[in-house]
C-alpha cells in the first residue's frame, strides 16, 4: 500500500491512508490552487527578513530565494499526494535548492501560514468586488439619465406609490456604490499579517515579523499569539458575511426585475441573452438568470451559516474542519465576482417600457402625493388624508402629479471611489512586486 509523503511525515503521526484523499484534501487542493502566489510571496518576505538577520548561513537564503523567484515566475499546479500548498512549495524548493530546502519552513506552522495566504487572497479578492461594485453602479448610473415617465412603486407587493424610474436605478446604483464602500472599509481593516503566531504560542524564530509585515504591505501588532489564532475560521466569516449581503440585495433587486419583466407586468425589458426559451413552449422568454442568482445568494447565505456551525464549540487552537470555511471563502468570492461582471451587462441591456409601465400605474398610487398638496393648501395632514380617501372610495380621479427624481450618486463620486480602489490595488501589487524583484537581486 502507497502512502502519501506529507509535509509532517517526519513526526510521529503516521501518514494518512489513501482512500481518505477524497474526504481529506482533494477539494482542499482545489482551494489551494488559489494560494500558490500568496504563499510564495510570504515565504519570500520571510526569508529576505531572515537573510537580513543571518538567521541561516547566507548562501542557503540565496537559493531559498532564487527558488521562490522560480516558483513564482512558473505559476506550477499542485500535486495532491503532497497534500496541501505547504506541502508542494516545500517539495518544489528542495527539488531547487538541495538541501538549503530544508530550511525553508523554519519554525513556521502550517496554521499561522495558510491564514497569512488567506489573508492576502481576501485582500485581493475584497478589491475586486468593490471595484466590481463600483464599476456595476457606474454602468446603472448612465442607464438611470436615459430613462423618463413613472413607474409603480410597492409595498407588500402591492402599489403604494409612483416613483420615478430615475429613482429606483438610482436606488439600484447606491446598492453597489455603497456596498463598494463598505467593502473597501473590510478591506482596510484586514491588515494584521498572522505570521508570527507558530501554531497559536508565539514563534521561536526570532525572526522581526514587523519587518515582514512591511514587506506585504501590512502590519503587525504586539497580540497575544492565541488570540490572533483564534482568528482563523472568523475573518473568513467576516467576509462571506459582507458577501452575502451584497448578494442579498443583489437578490432583491432580481426579484424586482422578475416581477416586472413579464407578460402582466412589463415595465423592463430583459436584455438578450439573460432569459432563455422553454423546451417546450416555444413562447417562454424565462428569467434564469435572476433566478440562478437568488439561488446562488441562498448558497452563499447557507456557507455564512456552516462556517459558524463549524466554529462554534471548538476549543482554542486550529482545528483540521477549518479548512472547508476556506473553501467556501473562495469559492464566495469567485462566485460574486461572475456574478458582478454579468450583472454589469444585465444593468446595461436593460430597457424601461415608459409606456407600458405608465399603464400599469393605478391612479390610487397618487393617493399620498394628493394628501400632500391638500395639506401644503392649509388643511391639517389627518384630513388630507381623509379626504383623499373619501375621494377613492367615490370613484373620483386623482390628479396626476409627477413624482420626484431623486438622484444620490453621480459619475463623479463613482470615479473617485474608483480611483481609490485602484490606487490601493496598485500600492498592494507594488509591495509584491518589489518583494519578487529584491529576492531576485540576491547573489
Amino acid at each position: 500500500m502507497n502512502f502519501m509523503k506529507k509535509i509532517w511525515a517526519s513526526g510521529v503521526s503516521e501518514d494518512s491512508l489513501p482512500y481518505l484523499n477524497r474526504l481529506m484534501v482533494y477539494d482542499d487542493i482545489d482551494a489551494d490552487r488559489h494560494l500558490v502566489d500568496y504563499e510564495v510571496l510570504t515565504l519570500t518576505a520571510y526569508h529576505l527578513q531572515i537573510m537580513k538577520q543571518g538567521i541561516i548561513p547566507q548562501h542557503e537564503s540565496i537559493q531559498i530565494l532564487h527558488a521562490l523567484w522560480e516558483i513564482y515566475a512558473s505559476s506550477p499546479d499542485l500535486d495532491a499526494d503532497l497534500e496541501d500548498v505547504h506541502g508542494n512549495i516545500e517539495a518544489m524548493v528542495l527539488e531547487l535548492a538541495g538541501d538549503s530546502g530544508k530550511n525553508l519552513r523554519l519554525f513556521l506552522s502550517r496554521n499561522e501560514q495558510i491564514q497569512t495566504d488567506i489573508l492576502l487572497f481576501t485582500r485581493d479578492h475584497l478589491l475586486k468586488v468593490a471595484l466590481k461594485c463600483a464599476a456595476t453602479a457606474e454602468v446603472i448610473t448612465a442607464r438611470r439619465e436615459k430613462v423618463m415617465g413613472v413607474m409603480p412603486g410597492f409595498t407588500h407587493y402591492r402599489q403604494g406609490m409612483v416613483i420615478s424610474p430615475v429613482t429606483y436605478l438610482d436606488y439600484m446604483a447606491s446598492i453597489f456604490f455603497f456596498r463598494a464602500k463598505k467593502i473597501l472599509d473590510v478591506f482596510k481593516a484586514n491588515e494584521t499579517l498572522p505570521l508570527g503566531y507558530g501554531s497559536g504560542f508565539g514563534s521561536l524564530s526570532g525572526v522581526n515579523f514587523q519587518a515582514v509585515a512591511a514587506y506585504l504591505g501590512l502590519k503587525k501588532g504586539d497580540v497575544n499569539p492565541m488570540y490572533e489564532a483564534s482568528h482563523r475560521g472568523i475573518d473568513e466569516l467576516n467576509s462571506i458575511f459582507e458577501l452575502s449581503l451584497l448578494m442579498l440585495d443583489i437578490s432583491r433587486i432580481s426579484q424586482d426585475f422578475i416581477l416586472m419583466s413579464g407578460d402582466e407586468m412589463p415595465v423592463f425589458s430583459l436584455p438578450t441573452g439573460f432569459t432563455t426559451g422553454s423546451s417546450l413552449m416555444a413562447n417562454k422568454r424565462n428569467p434564469d438568470f435572476l433566478e440562478m442568482i437568488q439561488g446562488y445568494a441562498a448558497e452563499i447565505a447557507g456557507r455564512m451559516t456552516g462556517g459558524l456551525m463549524t466554529l462554534i464549540s471548538k476549543s482554542s487552537g486550529y482545528h483540521r474542519d477549518f479548512q472547508i470555511i476556506k473553501k467556501n471563502l473562495m469559492d464566495s468570492f469567485l462566485r460574486v465576482e461572475d456574478i458582478l461582471d454579468a450583472s454589469a451587462h444585465f444593468f446595461a441591456g436593460v430597457e424601461f417600457n415608459r409606456e407600458k409601465s405608465c399603464s400599469i400605474v393605478q391612479n390610487s398610487s397618487f393617493a399620498t402625493s394628493n394628501a400632500q398638496r391638500l395639506f401644503l393648501n392649509g388643511k391639517t395632514w389627518k384630513d388630507s388624508y381623509a379626504a383623499v380617501g373619501e375621494m377613492l372610495k367615490s370613484g373620483q380621479r386623482l390628479d396626476e402629479i409627477a413624482p420626484e427624481e431623486i438622484r444620490s450618486i453621480d459619475s463623479e463620486m463613482i470615479r473617485e471611489l474608483k480611483s481609490e480602489i485602484i490606487s490601493i490595488r496598485d500600492t498592494m501589487e507594488k509591495h509584491y512586486t518589489d518583494i519578487m524583484a529584491e529576492a531576485h537581486s540576491k547573489q
